[in-house]
């Protein structure tokens, strides 16, 4: 094998492991968590009209999965990582003063692509009871070709900051 190849291949994987390790440390930081009431999250579905934005696309056809799911599957790896009560609502029942409800909203969806890298953003509006939070996930990685993997991290990223607001270390 060429030696230039197997530089090319090593420098690759340690490229793809550096940017799964960093989305794992985050959910790993959710241990150290300690929200003072229940979580729950109230999913817009409003957020299901917002289109991919794409600056400076390269090549290919980039979608995104179902927002829903994917936030689902965020919020129940923190609520496994963390020593919080962390849930998705669907926005049924009676409030009460012991759960924070947070109605979570999808605003924007960028991608922007680069020479080596590309960075999702999106844009995320966490209503509380008295105040709205506006939060940006935000991914880098260098030939990333998956926007599913892309956007999950942008959402784990968005969630961890908005828990560090709102919770105790």
């Amino acid at each position: 094998m060429n030696k230039n190849y197997k530089i090319f291949v090593l420098l690759f994987a340690a490229l793809f492991l550096i940017g799964c390790s960093s989305t794992n440390k985050l959910v790993k930081k959710a241990k150290q968590l300690n929200c003072g009431k229940p979580i729950e999250f109230i999913y817009d579905r409003q957020s299901d009209i917002v289109k991919l934005e794409l600056i400076e696309q390269v090549h290919g056809d980039y979608r995104i999965p179902n927002y829903e799911s994917e936030f689902r599957y965020v919020i129940s790896e923190f609520d496994k990582n963390s020593n919080s009560d962390i849930k998705v609502n669907n926005g049924f029942g009676f409030q009460h003063d012991s759960i924070i409800y947070v109605n979570t909203r999808i605003e924007r969806i960028v991608m922007k692509f680069g020479d080596l890298k590309t960075t999702l953003e999106t844009d995320i509006n966490f209503k509380l009871k008295h105040n709205e939070i506006r939060i940006t996930g935000i991914h880098s990685g260098h030939w990333e070709i998956s926007t599913n993997v892309m956007f999950r991290k942008t959402l784990i990223d968005a969630v961890h900051q908005f828990l560090q607001m709102n919770c105790d270390y």
